[in-house]
């Protein structure tokens, strides 16, 4: 008896809780928006929204402003979002069965600016965009996001748009994290491919530092890493083709004692130039010992005068002029650490480092910047190499102007600056 009482307890609780959670998810959701709102530029407004007991419906109206540099005859882009909403706790419609205060599944259409003016052979295919996103009971979001193949022609040119699924989650400590997989897309004319991408891989870790959750202000420390299995660019006119293939895009940064060091790799395994290619591209950029506070504003400044005319820009500039001796204090230093690839004929490599004297560069002296620069920079490459590119005149005339020295099979130079004063391969060049 005691049995049946309890599981009828149990299933009176699990009948009834979804009402009072309902009010919860409400509660949450709209929090969550007037946040979004209150930290970034977009306005957001919950404009209806019907609670039931086990699901709601919402809708929610998001304004994007248009920088003003674009000169478009609206101010903003107008998207409506439709929501489906579940009650927990027991929720199975986001991401499989689980627990929480709610699932949510969203419907966005394109902005009203644009399908006025859109024809209709460009409408996308509803249902093409699936996003869902579960709503723990501590705060934390976790989404996924499916993007259907479709396919838009106009006249003779088609764009064909593969599959895409993502999943992201953000924490209330500030964590996140996204990982996901677009095949790609094919844009073709007249039946001839002109612009591809194949197998788009994408994984980034981050942690909010500075900031709030869903601030565009906020500045975050982790890893982004993007993988590209090949990208293809054709040109109908010269009928010349361009390739790359097992791209690397990678970012990581880091923050110590308040400072900010930001590493950023660039690679592609092989690069095709019409009948030449290239193995082995890196282009890998350090920037260290960025003051994160004056890194921060500067970031506000930057996004805060996009939405500005352009005669008011000019104060921005100044204000971020302001920042340099705080920026400068911390002595950051930018390095090339290596750019370069390798050719049938040998390997192009080029380094350089930059950074500021501090014994010279004295805030009150805005001269002194430029005498506190010190920056030091070296490349080279084979002689063959411009030859078979059909340079080699462009490349005598260089070695005869001192610009490039000859060493063996390869050309290089040498840059410095410091003290004010510019040397390339050891002789002195004028500025200005």
């Amino acid at each position: 008896m005691k049995k049946l009482i309890s599981l009828g307890l149990l299933v009176l609780l699990v009948a009834i809780s979804p009402y009072f959670i309902g009010q919860q998810a409400e509660t949450q959701v709209r929090n969550i928006y007037s946040k979004i709102s209150d930290s970034t530029g977009y306005e957001l407004e919950v404009t209806e929204y019907h609670r039931g007991w086990w699901h709601s419906n919402a809708t929610v109206v998001v304004k994007v402003p248009m920088p003003a540099q674009y000169g478009t005859d609206f101010k903003y882009l107008t998207f409506t979002s439709l929501q489906e909403i579940q009650h927990g706790p027991i929720l199975f419609k986001a991401d499989g069965l689980g627990l929480g205060v709610a699932d949510i599944e969203y419907q966005i259409n394109l902005p009203e600016q644009l399908t006025a003016i859109l024809p209709n052979e460009l409408a996308i295919p509803e249902n093409t965009l699936q996003i869902m996103s579960r709503l723990a009971f501590n705060g934390d979001i976790d989404s996924t996001t499916h993007l259907k193949a479709f396919d838009l022609t106009v006249d003779n040119a088609l764009l064909s748009v593969k599959e895409a699924k993502f999943s992201s989650a953000i924490s209330v400590t500030g964590a996140m994290t996204v990982t996901g997989n677009w095949q790609g897309f094919t844009i073709s004319e007249d039946n001839i491919d002109v612009l591809s991408m194949t197998d788009m891989n994408i994984t980034s870790k981050q942690q909010i530092i500075r900031g709030e959750v869903f601030s565009q202000y906020a500045l975050s420390t982790g890893d982004v890493l993007i993988d590209i299995a090949e990208m293809k660019i054709y040109d109908l006119t010269t009928a010349t083709q361009m390739s790359n293939s097992n791209s690397k895009i990678k970012l990581v940064s880091s923050e110590h004692n308040d400072l900010l060091t930001i590493d950023a790799l660039i690679s592609s395994n092989k690069i095709q130039v019409i009948d030449n290619q290239y193995n082995d591209f890196n282009y890998q950029v350090t920037l260290a010992n960025l003051d994160i506070d004056a890194f921060q504003e500067m970031q506000k400044i930057m996004v805060q005068a996009q939405e500005l005319p352009e005669q008011e820009r000019m104060m921005a500039f100044m204000q971020i002029q302001s920042l340099l001796p705080k920026m400068i204090a911390k002595n950051p230093e930018f390095t090339i650490k290596q750019l370069g690839l390798n050719t049938a004929n040998g390997a192009i490599a080029s380094a350089m480092n930059f950074h500021f004297d501090q014994t010279i560069y004295d805030p009150q002296n805005p001269m002194s910047l430029i005498m506190a620069v010190n920056a030091q920079a070296q490349g080279e490459a084979p002689k063959a190499f411009f030859t078979e590119i059909g340079k080699a005149d462009d490349l005598n005339e260089y070695i005869s102007q001192g610009l490039l020295i000859e060493e063996n099979e390869n050309v290089m130079f040498e840059f410095s600056f410091v003290n004010g004063q510019a040397l390339l391969n050891g002789m002195p060049i004028p500025l200005g």
